[in-house]
């Protein structure tokens, strides 16, 4: 679906985009009160995931600039729904903090 959006002229991408991640804005509180053009802007860049439980969304070390799950150069994370936490690897990956 995503390289389906990439295909088509840019005004359309964005509305579609913003229908697609509509309920996201109004559930995420970083997203609300953000102006319209704001959520224009960034809604062609969203690439929703999900994870596993048990993986990792990103291990100590990892190249930052680059990212296995969505392949963009640069990554936020917006965690909606489920748990989760920091671990340390060289400690047996203990969970010190929980998110």
């Amino acid at each position: 679906m995503i390289r389906f959006l990439d295909d088509l002229p840019h005004k359309l991408r964005v509305e579609l985009s913003m229908l697609i991640h509509s309920k996201m804005y109004s559930s995420v509180n970083f997203f609300q009160k953000k102006d319209r053009s704001f959520l224009a802007w960034i809604s062609t860049l969203l690439r929703p995931t999900s994870v596993e439980e048990g993986k990792y969304i990103y291990k100590e070390g990892e190249e930052i600039t680059e990212s296995k799950l969505l392949n963009i150069i640069s990554l936020v994370f917006f965690l909606v729904k489920g748990a989760c936490g920091y671990v340390l690897p060289r400690y047996e990956n203990k969970v010190y903090l929980h998110i």
